[in-house]
């Protein structure tokens, strides 16, 4: 009778333990393969954050003042002050630059009001290009608050000589950024 239980036992147990050795085998051979590919994707991000380090370093925006009154025009400038040449330009509408200029909502969660259409912007190191906005979204002035003028992110394709190009393309219109991204900078709108 006990060499019969015991082998019950056993055949329990065979039952049991084996799918729990087989799915634990099967996870750790998932976490081994995802980690692989975790790495490759480290890896194109790699790739990818060599442009973006450098345009977060050495690209600048200035504005010539940093408080303006409603109705004045703020002149923007955005620089490369490295030492290689950069593009950006929107992939979806060439017209439109891929700069925006931020309403600020609260610390740096902001919202796009404007997209200039200044089309491609190519920089050479030490160039720099200055445009005017009017304060105007749609047409009519914004209202008085912080604001931010920046790269936007959505929809953007950036080229840094000898760097591979980047281009995203992201589901942020009309959706507030979480954070602005450098390189960016700010001012401020008052009531005259």
């Amino acid at each position: 009778m006990s060499k019969m239980c015991g082998y019950s036992i056993f055949k329990n147990c065979k039952r049991t333990i084996l799918p729990l050795v087989l799915a634990l085998v099967s996870f750790v051979a998932f976490i081994v393969s995802n980690n692989t590919t975790h790495t490759e994707n480290a890896l194109k991000i790699h790739v990818e954050n060599n442009g973006l380090k450098y345009l977060e370093k050495y690209v600048k925006f200035k504005t010539s003042r940093k408080v303006y009154q409603i109705g004045e025009k703020v002149v923007i400038t955005i620089e490369n002050v490295g030492d290689r040449q950069i593009k950006l330009s929107r992939t979806g509408n060439p017209e439109i630059s891929p700069l925006a200029i931020y309403k600020i909502i609260n610390d740096s969660k902001a919202v796009v009001v404007h997209n200039p259409r200044i089309g491609e912007i190519a920089l050479k190191p030490g160039e720099k290009l200055s445009w005017d906005w009017d304060m105007k979204s749609f047409g009519e002035f914004v209202t008085p608050g912080e604001y931010a003028v920046g790269i936007d992110y959505n929809d953007f394709s950036l080229q840094v000589e000898g760097y591979e190009s980047i281009g995203t393309c992201t589901s942020t219109v009309g959706v507030p950024v979480k954070s602005l991204r450098a390189p960016f900078t700010k001012f401020v709108i008052v009531e005259k």
